[in-house]
């Protein structure tokens, strides 16, 4: 079976997913919630990593936005291409 380094990526990264939910379930069920809302260890390197990472979550969802129907996750030209001037990319260029 041939998979292509974007469906192996894919699934890497949903196995991830699924592997850490599973173990926050672990730790909710058997430390209890409170465990998980200990908010005493938080540092400041934690918290400027949860801002950025918001922050380029917000910017990727403004790029699908701007791109629309045109978005692809390969890099194509589509016979109905047009030079996007809005959104993130009024920016960038």
């Amino acid at each position: 079976m041939n998979v292509s380094s974007f469906q192996f990526q894919s699934r890497f990264f949903w196995a991830s997913a699924i592997l850490e939910c599973s173990s926050i379930a672990y730790h909710v069920f058997y430390d209890g919630i409170t465990s998980i809302l200990d908010f005493s260890d938080i540092t400041p390197l934690f918290v400027i990593a949860l801002v950025l990472g918001v922050s380029g979550a917000l910017v990727r969802l403004e790029c699908f936005k701007a791109l629309g129907p045109m978005f692809t996750f390969t890099l194509t030209i589509q016979p109905e291409h047009r030079l996007v001037q809005h959104g993130p990319y009024a920016y960038v260029r």
